[in-house]
């Protein structure tokens, strides 16, 4: 993450979420089918800042599907192409610059409310909140 400076990432990073939400919150709604809405949060294994996409619960699709796969590459095609500073144009840095991403969609059977359709395993998060 080019513009970040190691020590403060995680903070940088949260600041940048809670300034542009609604802006990323747009780009995601209006190409993602089921979109319900991102969140912010940080591995503590790796310290890496993630935006979790939550799809809603009548979403159909399940982990590990040609859905799913084809979901996973759309949204990272969004990060690789929205530009987290448009101002930057000679050297402009991208939302998947700054974040990594995980998708979950909402189930009420599950104890968090989550179901994870998209998690990196080794992940860690505090508290985890997204469930098992």
């Amino acid at each position: 993450m080019p513009y970040l400076n190691p020590e403060n990432e995680n903070k940088k990073a949260k600041e940048y979420f809670d300034n542009n939400k609604n802006r990323i919150t747009d780009c995601f709604h209006r190409t993602i089918p089921y979109f319900d809405e991102v969140r912010f949060f940080f591995s503590e294994g790796d310290e890496t800042p993630y935006l979790a996409i939550v799809l809603h619960a009548n979403c159909p699709w399940e982990s590990g599907t040609p859905q799913m796969y084809h979901l996973e590459e759309t949204i990272e095609g969004i990060m690789k192409s929205f530009r987290a500073f448009p101002h930057l144009t000679h050297a402009p840095i991208y939302l998947l610059n700054i974040f990594d991403f995980v998708i979950l969609k909402r189930n009420d059977n599950e104890e968090s409310g989550f179901e994870k359709l998209l998690w990196t395993y080794d992940l860690v998060v505090p508290n985890d909140e997204y469930g098992a």
